[in-house]
């Protein structure tokens, strides 16, 4: 009796499945943890806006003004940079007041909304890659 050298179907059946079924998986689930990951970084900048807005208060209640700067707002080092979890932040002052506005890093892939808030404290926010301002819709509005 000869013997056969190599796989055996049966071995190759057991390989190329679960690989097949694994690459299926991926392509199903892959657009669905991309638009979570997207979910979830826009709701990290929402919750950063709104400790931007609280930092602040306190800024303007020692200093008598607002911060002009993410570093002049938090000397902590949290904000050495002006991103954060996907988003851009640019903080400015206008005038007796400021001006918060964050969108995404890299549209699309990092979030698909951009964001705007001002002393009044109301968030507003824009559909799209144009930057939100103080006439977009307000967040949680439809």
């Amino acid at each position: 009796m000869s013997r056969r050298s190599g796989l055996s179907a049966w071995a190759v059946f057991l390989i190329v499945c679960p690989a097949l079924v694994v690459l299926t998986l991926v392509s199903i689930a892959g657009p669905t943890l991309r638009k979570d990951r997207r979910y979830v970084a826009e709701l990290s900048a929402l919750a950063d806006i709104k400790t931007l807005q609280t930092d602040e208060v306190q800024y303007f209640a020692q200093h008598r003004q607002f911060a002009c700067s993410l570093a002049a707002l938090n000397p902590s080092g949290d904000w050495t940079r002006d991103e954060k979890d996907g988003y851009r932040f640019t903080l400015t002052c206008v005038g007796d007041s400021y001006r918060i506005a964050a969108a995404p890093v890299a549209f699309n892939v990092t979030g698909t909304r951009t964001f705007f808030s001002d002393a009044s404290r109301v968030v507003h926010e824009n559909d799209g890659p144009e930057p939100a301002t103080v006439n977009s819709k307000i967040v949680g509005t439809r």
